[in-house]
């Protein structure tokens, strides 16, 4: 599957406005506060299906991810829909190990039983995906590619590459979230951060 580093103009026009939302039985609905104006710009950071791999699996957990990042697909979805991808993602995540306190870098997994079992999980992300309509399947002079179309066919294609180009993965100097570096100078997951740091520095020297 094509990994995800400038995405097609249908995913970005899916918007990643953040909203506050309530769970109405087992279904997230937006509260009375509506969307928020600014929108995420986490989900295009390539990685960000590791920050979506470690949220616990637990609904108040579920709830604080939607309402920074937006909810998988649309509203009234159901938490069992969380349930399913966050299984899987946490599955295909395990080759990674767990973050120590302070670490700064996770390097690529080893080959072995884990990365088996993590590509076993990636292969029914993709086939999960496509059965959700979450990926699109597209012709082009590459081959069959496929499109996301929801923000949780963004985080399964992006799952997928991961175990296909065994990425490294670095944390942001700024946020203290994992990325995956296109440099190997890179110390921010976007260009917004680097310039948070810098006036941050150049504030606390004044």
């Amino acid at each position: 599957m094509k990994h995800v580093k400038h995405l097609p103009e249908a995913v970005l026009a899916f918007s990643w406005s953040r909203a506050r939302y309530l769970l109405d039985g087992d279904r997230f609905v937006i509260d009375e506060l509506g969307p928020s104006p600014i929108p995420s710009e986490a989900p295009l950071i390539p990685g960000f299906w590791m920050r979506a791999a470690r949220v616990r699996q637990d609904v108040r957990a579920w709830r604080s991810f939607a309402c920074l990042y937006g909810l998988l697909r649309r509203e009234g979805e159901g938490t069992a829909d969380w349930w399913a991808l966050m299984l899987l993602l946490a599955e295909v995540a395990k080759p990674w190990g767990p973050a120590a306190r302070g670490q700064s870098q996770l390097p690529p997994p080893s080959p072995g039983e884990p990365l088996l079992r993590a590509r076993l999980a990636a292969k029914e992300l993709g086939r999960q995906a496509l059965d959700c309509g979450d990926l699109l399947p597209e012709a082009s002079t590459e081959g069959l590619v496929f499109r996301p179309v929801t923000l949780a066919g963004m985080i399964a294609m992006q799952a997928i590459h991961a175990v296909l180009a065994l990425p490294g993965y670095r944390r942001c100097r700024w946020c203290g979230d994992w990325y995956e570096p296109a440099r190997t100078d890179q110390s921010f997951c976007i260009p917004r951060h680097r310039f948070n740091a810098h006036y941050d520095e150049r504030k606390a020297n004044k």
